[in-house]
């Protein structure tokens, strides 16, 4: 590496650093892992391919699956007993319209 493409790094990294320094914390965050991964793209690399080789040991996309399926399985006889409830307490708490309706029919019936 020459000493000026290392000039080079050095002031792209301050320019980089000059407009984020306003941003928020996770494009600060962002532009810290790109440059890390400018530094090293061997440990990247290296990083990546562990990370997918636990992914598939520990099949995290099965049990994300499983789970969604499990949800949507559960999720109409909730809603269900949700609506049932939400119905029942909407004629429990109108119990007194229905007992003034009833006495207003009444009395234009007479």
């Amino acid at each position: 590496m020459s000493a000026e493409s290392h000039h080079a790094t050095k002031a792209t990294k301050l320019s980089t650093a000059a407009d984020i320094s306003d941003g928020d914390a996770v494009s600060r965050w962002i532009a810290q892992l790109e440059e890390r991964i400018r530094r090293s793209p061997r440990e990247a690399i290296l990083v990546a391919f562990l990370a997918g080789g636990l992914l598939q040991v520990f099949a995290v996309r099965s049990l994300l699956i499983n789970l969604v399926r499990l949800v949507l399985w559960l999720a109409t006889p909730v809603l269900f007993g949700f609506a049932a409830w939400r119905l029942y307490q909407s004629f429990e708490g109108n119990e007194t319209l229905r007992q003034s309706s009833i006495s207003t029919q009444r009395a234009a019936a007479k």
